[in-house]
């Protein structure tokens, strides 16, 4: 039977073993170690730019022009400039903030008609990695990177280029390039392949889904100094598989992460199933067959690394699993919306977490939280 989390003195989760029986509180359903997996339910890209900054400004010829995308990391383009066997790749910052700089590239190509939209995950072509790496951008603005060199003798009629990582880290939420240009043969010798007139897209890829620090493992750690982050912003969230069996959820609980609230959930879903979970790790998670059995709206503390308080859960069926979805967040809309979503802790009841009286002392003002009805 796990054992309740409340908040210490210093406003962190820590288990608290001098609480009264556990059944007084209810049965906290997760535990570390129990089945857990990220997911992203609209799997919807973020990739947009303003009407003077698109792709194109990249393929352009000129330094003092540039390509913006609001999607941060993992964005990107896909260009045609018809059949090529390119060597090597220059780059050139973009005129202002350096920390919109990429800051490592992967290079596919393709030879199918090209189907996929803008601003699209652009993955429906069958795409070939050609060359993945670090990218050392100058200080300068509009200044051009260290020629980037591959092995390469295939031929592709289209390239996708993508950009994982930014120099701002993955709290940038823009990315940035005036000018890209490829070459036959090394060290941007040979011919330049790219010219203003060759079609290009913007795409946004998602390729991480999640740093590997903050994993949706960290949900179930019980220390709120962790977090689970999703880019995938809205529409993120988890699978979760008690370890005990079926369990009848009743009641949910959150806890606030350590930076940005814009990030922090405003609504929930949540479905139950009793199917085996074969949904893969940052998937849609959809392979099951899921009840809907309730939702709502979330409001979080703007204290950091804080609980919140306990969510009615309006159900009286037993589920092995569970899939919370969180559908919005506090702002992912404006000129510089929130690049992802995160939360530090989540716990399920099959009971409603209610203290026994003389518990509130030993939990402190900031602990499990008088029930908010959300009805």
């Amino acid at each position: 039977m796990s054992t309740p989390l409340a908040l210490t003195r210093f406003g962190t989760l820590a288990l608290v073993a001098a609480l009264p029986a556990a059944g007084a509180f209810g049965e906290a359903l997760l535990s570390s170690g129990d089945f857990i997996i990220a997911i992203d339910h609209s799997l919807n890209p973020s990739s947009s730019y303003p009407g003077g900054e698109p792709p194109s400004a990249a393929i352009d010829g000129d330094d003092f022009s540039k390509y913006l995308n609001f999607g941060g990391s993992g964005s990107g383009f896909i260009v045609t400039p018809g059949s090529s066997v390119i060597q090597s790749m220059l780059l050139v910052t973009g005129n202002d903030a350096p920390g919109r700089d990429p800051l490592s590239f992967e290079l596919y190509g393709t030879n199918d008609a090209i189907t996929s939209t803008d601003n699209s995950l652009g993955n429906l072509e069958n795409w070939q990695l050609i060359s993945s790496g670090g990218l050392a951008p100058p200080a300068g603005r509009n200044t051009a990177y260290p020629t980037v060199d591959f092995a390469n003798a295939m031929s592709f009629s289209s390239y996708q280029l993508i950009f994982p990582t930014l120099s701002g880290g993955p709290t940038e939420t823009l990315m940035q390039i005036s000018e890209v240009q490829f070459f036959t043969g090394l060290g941007g010798a040979g011919s330049a392949v790219l010219n203003f007139n060759d079609p290009i897209i913007a795409i946004d890829t998602i390729t991480t889904l999640s740093p590997a620090a903050e994993s949706a493992a960290n949900l179930l750690d019980g220390d709120t100094s962790t977090k689970w982050l999703s880019f995938g912003q809205d529409g993120s969230g988890v699978i979760v598989t008690p370890s005990g069996g079926p369990s009848t959820v009743v009641a949910m609980q959150l806890a606030t992460a350590n930076d940005f609230d814009v990030r922090d959930p405003t609504s929930f879903e949540i479905y139950g199933t009793n199917d085996a979970i074969t949904s893969s790790e940052n998937s849609e998670g959809n392979n099951e067959n899921w009840v809907l059995i309730d939702s709502g709206s979330i409001s979080l503390p703007t204290d950091r690394e804080t609980l919140g308080d306990v969510i009615l859960i309006d159900n009286d069926t037993a589920y092995t699993s569970y899939k919370i979805v969180f559908p919005t967040i506090v702002d992912n809309s404006g000129v510089f919306p929130a690049d992802s979503l995160q939360i530090s802790e989540l716990q399920l009841f099959d009971e409603v977490p209610i203290p026994e009286p003389g518990s509130l002392a030993l939990l402190g003002l900031g602990g499990l939280a008088l029930l908010r009805r959300r009805r």
